[in-house]
């Protein structure tokens, strides 16, 4: 399996190779035909979008229309560093079959490269809005992201910078493909130290005015979004005491049903689900009041089924979960309270879920936020954990996977060297490839969680937080259940393949669902919100 993923890692850097995983051909045409399409776009017109900075020289397209590939850009230098990130219409050549663009021109365009949402925000016409020759204000703006333009060109410490970051590269993947663990460590160490000696030189690494981290600015409208769908977030406890106001909850769930909640299965580790409630409404008000929530029985499993469920409580008691039995589990519950007879909060509505047929899979930097009841040091309320970021995508293709291969050394590079090479084998076995064309994907099935689909986020989630929905930012649907994750140290980490939230991605347990009789009906778009 090392070979296999090593030789995928290589190929993605241009080198030929091939994979003996069973794909089918239909997956294979539609990922050839979104190719081409591009292709014959940039043929025929410009193509709108946006340019992304991966790391130091290294840029991709990601164009606006959802059905197209992201794709590598070869001439970096014409890209001018106040042109990354923002709506932009794209004239060059694209070479399907190499899956690289090499650019011959741009311009900013007010609309292009939005997504639905964001075009409402900003008012804009679907058709991008090319700036005219004569729009002066616009015409500024456009001079001011080409390469070149406004000091914008690289400075010739960043070219310096540059070329020896890919000579670096160019060794590290060199030794690889030698299976030389002595020139690998030499070239990842030297790497790590031109990256840390210029990591906050504003010549080499300026794209943005943000140089905190990444960019975290969102819309207003956005956190009223967020607020609404924290209404069906609930608390999971035992049963709370009214008259004295005490409730403790152990871990979190969400509606994706008017009955049925959705969480993480070792939440039942040491209780029958029946002797539990489901909490809505635990929160603290802006007053700073905590009122009672309306408490709600659990009537018992859904999912896994009954014909798994003696199978599923045996393995919750030892934490013994694996691809075979996800840290997951549906719950059904009283619609009547259990306090006062009262309904589910109308407010309260099955959540958004990004199944296995939505057009994007959650990629490397996206944004999420996670909505809980995280336990010590927090009070047990309700809180939102904004400004997460995706650390390991579940699914990734082959030059992003080289990246994040690379990526993970480096974070490790503090650890000796065989200690290190031995995170990064672990690493690579978790990524199983998936198919044999020439853009091959790999899913990350953690070893070190009996082989469940996983991806990874770096947010400050806690012990309650088990079982909460976890959103992306930009769709606000429920990508994934939130089900383990790093120990509270009090000091400030950096996520790396060892140190990161742990999330089971919505996409895999829809396929779960799907593989049962007694729950297949739950991964149809009329039982629940799949989008």
């Amino acid at each position: 399996m090392l070979h296999v993923i090593g030789v995928i890692a290589i190929f993605a850097l241009g080198m030929v190779t091939k994979i003996t995983v069973s794909k089918s051909s239909a997956t294979l045409e539609k990922v050839t035909r979104a190719h081409e399409t591009l292709a014959r776009m940039f043929q025929q017109s410009s193509v709108p979008g946006r340019f992304m900075k991966r790391s130091v020289g290294l840029y991709s397209f990601v164009p606006a229309n959802d059905d197209l590939p992201v794709v590598t850009v070869v001439n970096t230098e014409k890209i001018g560093t106040n042109a990354v990130g923002i709506p932009i219409v794209v004239r060059g050549k694209y070479e399907a079959n190499k899956r690289v663009l090499n650019i011959t021109s741009y311009k900013f365009a007010l609309g292009a490269g939005l997504a639905k949402h964001e075009r409402a925000f900003f008012n804009t016409a679907n058709q991008p809005r090319i700036v005219s020759a004569g729009d002066t204000p616009m015409t500024s703006i456009d001079a001011t992201i080409q390469a070149g333009d406004m000091g914008s060109n690289p400075a010739p410490k960043l070219l310096v910078v540059e070329k020896k970051i890919r000579s670096l590269r160019k060794k590290y993947r060199q030794a690889l493909s030698d299976k030389n663990n002595q020139a690998r460590s030499a070239a990842v160490r030297e790497l790590a130290d031109v990256l840390r000696e210029f990591r906050y030189d504003p010549q080499v690494t300026h794209t943005l005015k943000a140089q905190y981290g990444e960019l975290d600015n969102y819309p207003p409208w956005s956190y009223a979004r967020i607020f609404q769908l924290s209404k069906s977030v609930v608390a999971i406890g035992e049963p709370g005491d009214n008259a004295t106001n005490y409730f403790e909850p152990f871990c979190s769930g969400f509606m994706v049903a008017k009955d049925l909640v959705m969480t993480a299965g070792h939440c039942f580790s040491r209780h029958d689900p029946r002797d539990l409630e489901v909490w809505f409404g635990y929160v603290e008000d802006q007053a700073g009041s905590r009122p009672k929530p309306l408490r709600f029985a659990i009537l018992g499993v859904v999912a896994p089924g009954p014909e798994r469920l003696g199978k599923f409580q045996e393995r919750a008691q030892v934490l013994d979960f694996d691809e075979d039995f996800l840290d997951l589990a549906i719950i059904k519950i009283n619609t009547q309270s259990v306090v006062g007879n009262r309904n589910i909060p109308h407010d309260a509505k099955p959540q958004c879920l990004q199944g296995w047929n939505a057009r994007k899979s959650v990629r490397k930097g996206r944004p999420i936020y996670v909505i809980g009841y995280p336990g010590y040091p927090e009070s047990g309320r309700q809180k939102v954990h904004d400004a997460g970021r995706v650390y390991l995508p579940f699914r990734i293709r082959g030059i992003e996977f080289a990246e994040l291969h690379e990526k993970v050394e480096l974070d490790l590079i503090d650890l000796p060297d065989g200690q290190r090479i031995a995170r990064v084998e672990e690493f690579l076995k978790s990524y199983e490839p998936q198919s044999n064309d020439q853009n091959p994907w790999l899913e990350l099935r953690d070893k070190r969680y009996g082989g469940q689909p996983r991806f990874g986020v770096a947010i400050d989630a806690f012990k309650g937080n088990s079982g909460s929905p976890v959103y992306d930012r930009n769709h606000h649907c429920v990508v994934g259940v939130l089900v383990a994750g790093a120990l509270g140290t009090g000091k400030r980490l950096t996520a790396s393949w060892e140190l990161h939230e742990s999330v089971l991605p919505m996409s895999a347990i829809q396929r779960d669902l799907e593989r049962y009789d007694s729950t297949k009906w739950l991964a149809q778009k009329d039982a629940l919100k799949w989008r």
